[in-house]
């Protein structure tokens, strides 16, 4: 085995459980069962509340990480959960601000999971007529700049619906196509930081790609 293509292995005796990069899977009482694996050496550095980063980041971080305990664990799901929430804590974070999110995503997982595919596949259509609804405004974050309801509201008033003008859902193009778009999404990424400005690196192209190898 270790002349096959030239590659090192690795053995380890069978065993009831391993793990396979982020998922822990074991066999207990004749079934099967996952749960997330954590490295030993994670120290669970999220971002802490006095860093510029948008409101929504900590929204995102907690509602995906959720949605992913249900998805990927069988039974310590709400142990999981416990955990974040205990590593937030310790970022920095107050309960007061946390509890109203933790809910809302426990809320949205549950609501996820239960859902069947014919529901599911419903949810991706309206998901696709919405995005060609919607108009993406890529901005760089900023805690001093005008806040992402200002925007909203300026887009409302001057673009989208303005007083005594035809809404921009209703008008067409100059090929005389409709312009459906009634919806605007911003779109927040940070700006350079000390890692972009002193250690540039560009992946260069060195022969075949993996995936092309048989």
């Amino acid at each position: 085995m270790q002349q096959w293509h030239g590659l090192s292995w690795d053995f380890s005796p069978l065993s009831q459980s391993c793990t396979f990069m982020d998922l822990t899977i074991s066999i207990v009482a004749n079934k099967i069962t996952t749960t997330i694996y954590k490295k030993p050496q994670n120290l669970y550095l999220y971002i802490p509340p006095s860093s510029a980063h948008p409101k929504g980041m900590l929204h995102g971080l907690i509602t995906g990480s959720i949605l992913r305990f249900y998805r990927l664990c069988t039974a310590d799901a709400t142990q999981k959960t416990q955990q974040l929430y205990t590593h937030v804590i310790q970022r920095g974070y107050t309960r007061e601000h946390l509890l109203p999110l933790f809910h809302k995503a426990h809320a949205h997982a549950k609501t996820y999971i239960s859902c069947t595919r014919v529901d599911n596949e419903l949810i991706c259509q309206q998901k696709l007529i919405s995005s060609r609804q919607r108009v993406f405004l890529h901005l760089p974050y900023h805690p001093d700049d005008p806040p992402a309801h200002t925007i909203q509201l300026l887009w409302k008033t001057h673009v989208s619906k303005p007083t005594n003008e035809p809404k921009l859902s209703e008008m067409t193009n100059y090929q005389m196509a409709p312009t459906p778009i009634d919806q605007l999404t911003i779109a927040y990424h940070r700006p350079p930081n000390l890692r972009n400005q002193l250690s540039i690196c560009t992946i260069h192209s060195r022969g075949r790609n993996i995936s092309s190898f048989q």
